[in-house]
């Protein structure tokens, strides 16, 4: 099941190339509401993966059940919010950036390294709350 991933990762990758979502200046307007396709097509694909969850859940083709509304809590907030302005400021999101690093090497790196030390820190400060 696990190198089923793979593939999947690739087609997420191109359709994200595609679509043009790696290009920052595309979800930069997205964001002040100039260009609206890119979000059509994200909401798409929120109803789309919503339904296929629901299918996959039905027909119980694998374990479901840590799909659940995680507990709210400081840290979450906190960390929505600086993703958030990181997403608003740079114009991309750790899926667009894996996705971008061959076409945009340099602004991808960035984003991406941005992604780790902030995974770092909120898995050292994960424990302690």
């Amino acid at each position: 099941m696990i190198l089923l991933a793979i593939p999947l990762g690739m087609f997420f990758g191109f359709s994200l190339y595609y679509v043009g979502a790696t290009k920052p200046s595309k979800i930069i307007n997205m964001l002040r509401l100039k260009d609206l396709s890119l979000a059509k097509i994200i909401l798409g694909a929120i109803g789309f993966g919503s339904l296929a969850i629901g299918i996959i859940g039905v027909l119980n083709l694998f374990p479901t059940a840590h799909f659940e509304i995680k507990p709210l809590n400081l840290g979450v907030l906190l960390g929505g919010l600086i993703f958030g302005i990181g997403f608003g400021l740079v114009g991309s999101c750790p899926g667009t950036a894996m996705a971008s690093l061959f076409t945009n090497f340099k602004h991808a790196i960035w984003v991406i390294l941005g992604g780790i030390v902030g995974t770092l820190t909120f898995s050292s400060s994960y424990a302690a709350s």
